[in-house]
């Protein structure tokens, strides 16, 4: 996994969130209502924030383990899978005609972030309690 990649994917959901405030403010002036919800909030929080937290504890965990700073095909799932959670929850508030039922995108959006937390915390919590694989000390 190119580790460069994962923090510009990062940073390209900080301007996606700019830009929609931007739009839900200009929308709130011209108009009195503020669209789109909590849309800038959740590329914000969810899509921001977990990309650049998930990608830079992966590879500090990979680093401090004493491993090859890459991550396999399932991390990079992962990270895919925070995608499509950021995506679902975003379009969940900007379209509000989504009807109330288990496949809403709210409901989804949370259901694979926390997939994907749950496999990546299985993944690489035993790394933590096991000695490095270099056989540096620490």
């Amino acid at each position: 996994m190119n580790w460069q990649a994962v923090l510009h994917l990062g940073f390209l959901w900080l301007g996606i969130a700019a830009l929609l405030y931007v739009i839900q403010s200009a929308s709130q002036f011209i108009t009195g209502i503020p669209w789109l919800g909590l849309a800038p909030l959740h590329a914000l929080t969810i899509g921001y924030f977990s990309t650049i937290v998930l990608g830079m504890a992966t590879r500090v965990t990979l680093g401090h383990s004493g491993r090859a700073l890459v991550a396999d095909r399932i991390t990079w799932w992962l990270f895919m899978g925070f995608q499509a959670a950021v995506l679902l929850r975003v379009a969940g508030d900007i379209w509000t005609g989504w009807p109330m039922a288990i496949w809403h995108p709210h409901l989804l959006a949370g259901l694979v972030w926390l997939v994907c937390f749950g496999i990546w915390f299985a993944d690489y919590a035993p790394i933590y309690w096991r000695p490095r694989v270099d056989g540096k000390p620490g």
